[in-house]
């Protein structure tokens, strides 16, 4: 139920108040609008990076040749992602321990990406081998591939990866096939359908649970999928 509160009339105090408060909060402005028009620019010098001596000598009176912005980030960004970028201004870089904590960053980044949103598979890869040997194939698949800006993209792509080098996972097809449909539900706000061979829905209870099934009964089925982050899956016998 909503409710309505109209104010009969405005005191005199109140009034005042409200005025008071105005002029402050003025003053406040005028104060940091002076504080920032009289602010400090620092200025820095465009980095440098001494071209290498033919002879494999540096000398001490060879000047440094200035590295555009554009270089450096260019660079920077190869570096973070495990590019192949090589030079004077590269080894120089690669030294800097805020290069190591950004590849960090960027490494859990993607892989929180992926767990997330490949949770069934992931599951079901650290229950047949560990967690290390999921990190093994995440680190595969980060050193051969760039980030990608949306997370769907990330996921498309390590679904690629794994169906070339972890096919001794039991059900890895079928989970693939599983988590595909599932971001598509979602991207597209329709139901998607997925047959199996097997009653799915017995699987990924014990996916769910951290066990794999020994043997599935065979049969003809067919998982409906709904378009919901959290979907309740069915799945019915054809």
């Amino acid at each position: 139920m909503l409710a309505t509160i109209r104010a009969s009339r405005i005191t005199e105090s109140t009034h005042t108040k409200a005025i008071f408060r105005s002029l402050l909060i003025q003053q406040q402005l005028q104060i940091i609008r002076s504080l920032w028009s009289s602010r400090h620019i620092a200025t820095y010098p465009l980095p440098c990076v001494r071209a290498p001596s033919p002879h494999g000598v540096t000398s001490g009176s060879h000047e440094a040749a200035p590295v555009s912005p554009a270089v450096w980030e260019q660079t920077v960004g190869e570096l973070v992602t495990n590019g192949h970028v090589t030079g004077p201004l590269a080894e120089e870089l690669d030294k800097d321990p805020g290069i190591q904590l950004m590849r960090k960053l960027i490494w859990k980044f993607r892989a929180g990406a992926i767990v997330k949103n490949l949770g069934t598979l992931t599951r079901l890869i650290m229950i047949h081998a560990s967690d290390t040997y999921l990190e093994t194939l995440l680190y595969g698949y980060f050193r051969q591939s760039k980030p990608q800006p949306f997370a769907s993209e990330e996921c498309k792509g390590f679904l690629c990866y794994l169906q070339k080098t972890a096919s001794a996972v039991p059900y890895l097809q079928d989970i693939i096939r599983f988590e595909e449909a599932t971001m598509q539900a979602l991207a597209t706000q329709t139901n998607q359908y997925v047959r199996f061979g097997y009653n799915p829905c017995v699987l990924l209870e014990a996916i769910l649970g951290g066990g794999i099934p020994a043997q599935l009964e065979t049969g003809s089925y067919e998982l409906e999928i709904p378009p919901s982050a959290m979907p309740e899956i069915a799945a019915y016998q054809v």
